[in-house]
């Protein structure tokens, strides 16, 4: 698997299915459509696109059951196919998301401008026909103020290894249901940022997303009970998942031309 994650494997996927079942998907745009989040995500994901016929789909996940970073792949009897990862496949995608990998280059973003980060921000957002926010919660730095609450959540990445040394326990973030959304919003960030241009509510989209889920899993209470990972469902470690979150925002933010602090 490359370093693109997701989108990276989305290609590969589209690829397969032109090699193998050519003029089954008529109409479709060149490019191939993201892969789309499913209740098993971050390890259970769907093609974006179906192919016209269930022999054509069943035929292409056939031809990916020897891939070594998928457990399995199915298609559905909507022309779709499932793709399951392994958890190793998983750990490595947000692993390399910690290391910026994957992520849109911001060589042609704006540079930040002290006072615009609310502006700026705001006006991706709206860019998908959002409605405005109230005056009175954007000129506060309230994490009802979008941008606010992503900044927070950068700032509390970039601190995690002193937060994990002043109380918070590695180990109830390891594993549940907070660490496997967090890891979900990791990995379905990078197709969202690269739309900068076109879309930029994705941008704000997704880094909402991440922050939203990087701060309910930090507030995990200390030494909260967890179950054991089941096998083949092991998620990427606290440290890992911590710095994917202050890559992403990081790269996000810079996107919009917003200040990422590392404190706030």
């Amino acid at each position: 698997m490359s370093a693109g994650g997701l989108p990276a494997v989305a290609v590969r996927l589209a690829r397969v299915a032109d090699s193998l079942a050519p003029g089954e998907r008529p109409g479709m745009p060149p490019a191939p459509a993201p892969l789309e989040r499913t209740q098993g995500a971050p390890w259970v994901w769907r093609s974006g696109q179906a192919l016209r016929s269930r022999v054509a789909a069943d035929r292409l996940a056939e031809a990916l059951v020897d891939d070594l970073d998928l457990e399995s792949a199915r298609a559905l009897p909507s022309g779709f196919v499932e793709l399951m990862f392994s958890a190793a496949a998983v750990r490595r995608m947000v692993g390399a998301l910690a290391t910026s990998a994957g992520l849109p280059s911001v060589v042609d973003a704006p540079p930040p401008e002290p006072g615009r980060d609310v502006i700026r921000f705001e006006a991706a957002r709206r860019a998908g026909s959002a409605p405005p926010l109230p005056a009175h919660v954007l000129a506060r730095r309230i994490v009802a103020n979008p941008v606010v609450a992503v900044q927070l959540a950068h700032a509390r990445a970039a601190r995690w290894p002193d937060l994990a040394g002043h109380g918070l326990d590695p180990a109830a973030h390891s594993s549940g249901r907070l660490a496997a959304v967090l890891s979900t919003e990791l990995l379905d960030a990078p197709r969202r940022l690269a739309l900068h241009y076109s879309r930029p509510q994705e941008v704000t989209g997704a880094l909402e997303g991440v922050a939203a889920a990087y701060l309910a899993w930090e507030a995990r209470p200390i030494g909260a009970a967890t179950r054991p990972q089941a096998p083949g469902r092991e998620l990427p470690s606290p440290a890992v998942v911590a710095a994917a979150t202050r890559a992403v925002l990081e790269r996000g933010l810079a996107l919009l031309g917003v200040h990422a602090p590392a404190r706030m």
